[in-house]
């Protein structure tokens, strides 16, 4: 997850930047003393979210996002709990924290904005052949049948197909609920296969497509008898 701070108060900034570097996830790429030109970075350049200081009144810090085409959502960081109720009338704000910074409650908020993130990221659709993912604020449909497989690395699914690959965050568990079809299998904690696609399988490993993938012990019994074999 990709994010920007905006906050006059560089101190906050280095302890939150610091507390960021400690989640594997997060990656604050810029930092900005003044709401216009984060406002400005913001209309050329494609990010998860955003923590925020405002001030009184609250739509003199937030109205100036509202025009973006893809405003990132936003934590709001603040010494006054009284600005909590005005800024959650704005769809884009997930979270409202008090400062000053406590390492526990905004590991809260991050856990809740990778969700929100796990959650957009895959969307489901009307036609039971096809997922829909959310790749740099595009969504992108992919045919089913054209899955070889789909990987897990942290917190990131990679689906590959036969011409290329899409890396969007998400779990494995959660795309693995939304595909439809009864060609998938999960072979192992970090990998879904289409049963299609299977070149050859032994003890240990599979191959499908061009690539060889292991296969857990006890799910290779399970796909056994799945497959159509003699």
């Amino acid at each position: 997850m990709k994010g920007i701070i905006v906050d006059n108060d560089q101190n906050f900034i280095l302890k939150l930047t610091s507390l960021c570097e400690t989640f594997e996830n997060i990656e604050i790429v810029k930092k900005f003393n003044n709401k216009l030109e984060a406002a400005s970075f913001l209309q050329n350049n494609n990010i998860d979210f955003m923590v925020v200081d405002v001030d009184l009144p609250v739509a003199e810090s937030l109205d100036i996002y509202k025009s973006l085409s893809n405003v990132p959502k936003t934590i709001i960081a603040t010494n006054n709990r009284h600005f909590a109720l005005k800024a959650y009338e704005y769809n884009f704000v997930i979270d409202y924290v008090l400062k000053p910074l406590c390492p526990e409650r905004y590991g809260l908020s991050f856990l809740r904005l990778a969700k929100d993130l796990a959650d957009r990221n895959l969307e489901t659709s009307n036609f039971p052949d096809k997922l829909f993912i959310n790749v740099d604020k595009k969504l992108i449909r992919i045919n089913l049948e054209d899955i070889l497989f789909i990987q897990s690395k942290g917190d990131y699914i990679t689906i590959h197909t036969e011409n290329r690959k899409y890396t969007t965050y998400a779990s494995l568990k959660k795309v693995y609920n939304r595909l439809t079809s009864h060609q998938f299998v999960n072979i192992h904690r970090s990998y879904i296969v289409n049963i299609d696609k299977i070149v050859d399988l032994d003890q240990n490993s599979m191959v499908v497509g061009k690539d060889v993938l292991p296969i857990s012990r006890y799910k290779r019994n399970y796909l056994m008898e799945r497959l159509n074999h003699l």
